[in-house]
């Protein structure tokens, strides 16, 4: 558990630095779960065996879960003091004091909700980042990043699972979700960069990629909506 920890948190602090390790022992044939530069020779494995090493899934899930229960007392703690003031500024009133305890069930249940399904949504996410790249490093291989599909998977992964230790921002109250989001597209890029060796407007472009679906997808709604209306 100290191994995965460590990986993590090196992830977490120098993003650029760990991708680039990743790729130089990918090149030499060998990985470790750590971030260093000094390569011990009696350790070296052979590319089979040390091919998957990195955080895995479950690793990698276990840990930003873990993060995540740092939001949720947060939040729970910003309902504390909210209905604090409320109850403080608004007095002793029956039916608002009722409408109070409606909407303070829903509020926790939603947290409790939010940490349950978590894992879950995490899951696809981590997924979808892993075929976006792993679609882009095809459209935009080059002799620098083109590669067998065995070690295209293990770079999307390594990228993808890398940023997700992102989640450690979570700790930081009130800001930590925004800085969160910004910093697992800054870890995404480092990997885009340093791990898979596009160029800057490579990985732009495979950043762009989620927003271009999602406007596609809106765009396809919206027309299917209008068709619908005027079939009638």
């Amino acid at each position: 558990m100290t191994e995965v920890l460590n990986l993590y948190f090196n992830c977490a602090l120098h993003p650029f630095a760990q991708q680039e390790y990743f790729r130089k022992k990918r090149q030499v044939g060998a990985y470790e779960n750590q971030l260093s530069l000094v390569d011990d020779e009696n350790d070296i494995k052979s590319l089979a065996q040390v091919k998957d090493e990195g955080l895995t899934t479950i690793e990698v899930l276990s840990c930003s879960w873990l993060m995540y229960f740092f939001k949720a007392f947060y939040d729970l703690m910003a309902l504390f003091l909210g209905w604090s003031a409320y109850n403080f500024f608004q007095g002793e009133n029956y039916d608002l004091h009722i409408f109070q305890q409606t909407g303070q069930k829903l509020a926790i249940y939603s947290i409790l909700l939010k940490v349950i399904l978590f894992p879950i949504l995490l899951w696809f996410y981590s997924k979808l980042w892993i075929n976006i790249i792993k679609m882009s490093s095809y459209v935009f291989s080059d002799e620098n990043v083109a590669a067998a599909e065995k070690d295209i998977n293990i770079i999307a992964t390594q990228i993808v699972h890398s940023s997700l230790s992102t989640h450690i921002f979570l700790v930081i109250p009130f800001f930590g979700e925004m800085v969160q989001f910004l910093g697992s597209l800054v870890y995404i890029y480092a990997g885009l960069r340093r791990n898979l060796g596009l160029n800057k407007l490579q990985s732009f472009l495979v950043l762009l990629t989620p927003a271009f679906l999602v406007f596609l997808a809106t765009s396809l709604m919206m027309v299917s909506i209008v068709m619908l209306i005027l079939s009638f």
